[in-house]
């Protein structure tokens, strides 16, 4: 949603002030790089699921506040903690993918789950789009957003970890090799 509108929210909450909206979407791009490399450290040392809430409470806190920005400086920090987060869902996902179901068919197990995220990657620009259009801002828009991620941080409590795979006592002596004693 931010990435597709970036340039015009800026125009909008600016009353037009602001006339390089571009710049606060490259911004964002660089920030989104930093949050993928930031969310994979982070998560190696707190677990993935505890970083995922994380970035869901940082996302919903900043799109609560994003309705009011309207100086280069909110624009600014707004960007930057978007892109952080959003970039932090790009390198948890798979991470996670592969954490839950394993790494044999991670292609398509993750192909799947990307798949939601693209669909709403479709209908979030779209539906924030009409909100602006309607209402002449993006406050609904905002709401609606933040509301998805709360759930998201949410679901993280109701999320459970894989279960440990424990190899059958036959197939573990199969593997074992038998120690001979030395004559």
């Amino acid at each position: 949603m931010i990435i597709g509108h970036l340039a015009k929210i800026v125009s909008v909450q600016s009353n037009n002030t602001i006339k390089l909206g571009f710049i606060f979407v490259a911004l964002l791009a660089v920030f989104n790089a930093g949050g993928r490399v930031l969310a994979g450290a982070l998560s190696d040392k707190i677990g993935r699921i505890r970083t995922i809430f994380i970035v869901s409470v940082g996302q919903a806190i900043v799109m609560f506040l994003f309705s009011g920005a309207s100086s280069i400086t909110g624009f600014v920090v707004g960007s930057a903690i978007i892109g952080i987060c959003y970039g932090s869902c790009l390198s948890l996902f798979p991470s996670a993918c592969g954490d839950y179901w394993g790494t044999k068919n991670l292609g398509m197990n993750y192909g799947i789950l990307f798949t939601a995220y693209g669909i709403g990657g479709i209908f979030g620009p779209i539906l924030a789009g009409r909100i602006a259009d309607s209402s002449g801002n993006y406050n609904m828009a905002y709401t609606i957003a933040a509301s998805l991620m709360i759930l998201a941080a949410v679901l993280t409590f109701f999320t459970k970890a894989p279960a440990k795979k424990t190899m059958p006592v036959a197939a573990e002596a199969k593997l074992t090799p038998k120690l001979q004693a030395a004559d």
